[in-house]
């Protein structure tokens, strides 16, 4: 997996947090979403017109096989959720949880590799 998809993905959540339409989402609701496995769905639902979905898709070339790696990532970090503040600073916000996560397999290094 190329960096430059874990980079987008913090840009594009960041941009759904700066537009506040997403503040209710809870951490909780991004717990469940990870364990279901259906994280890009669920963004894209929540923000059809700030979620740039297509360039996640299973089919896009560049980042073929992303939502698989996030994913399994997304659900290894998970099972430490209950130290998700004190790790990571967040606890209320979903799409905080999202991004210090993401950010996380960044700085883990595991999966990805540098453009």
């Amino acid at each position: 997996m190329n960096h430059k998809a874990l980079t987008l993905m913090i840009l594009q959540l960041t941009a759904m947090l700066d537009t506040a339409k997403h503040d209710k989402v809870t951490a909780e609701d991004a717990f469940d979403h990870i364990g279901q496995r259906d994280v890009l769905a669920w963004l894209k639902h929540l923000a059809p017109d700030h979620f740039a979905y297509d360039l996640f898709a299973e089919s896009t070339t560049p980042y073929c096989g992303f939502e698989q790696f996030w994913c399994d990532r997304l659900v290894a970090l998970s099972e430490d959720q209950g130290s998700a503040r004190r790790k990571w600073g967040v606890q209320r916000r979903g799409l905080c949880v999202l991004i210090a996560w993401t950010n996380e397999i960044i700085q883990q290094g595991i999966g990805w590799r540098p453009a």
